[in-house]
């Protein structure tokens, strides 16, 4: 799968406007993976981390909070 403009858009939009990045302000990065929704539509499934020690070892990508880059693991 593939990141398409409305998936980054939709990571973004969570990762940096989102309630619960008040729970993790020391974190630089949101850690994620692409799967099929019930609707047949690729959705998105992750968390904040931190870039020097990621904590979700299977997370296939990567979106930098200050930069607003997307990296692939």
């Amino acid at each position: 799968m593939q990141l398409s403009n409305r998936i980054k858009n939709k990571v973004a939009d969570w990762a940096l406007n989102s309630l619960y990045r008040m729970n993790v302000q020391t974190a630089d990065c949101y850690a994620f993976n692409l799967y099929y929704n019930d609707k047949g539509k690729i959705d998105f499934d992750g968390g904040w981390d931190w870039t020097n020690d990621i904590i979700d070892k299977k997370a296939e990508f990567l979106f930098i909070l200050k930069t607003k880059e997307f990296i692939t693991l």
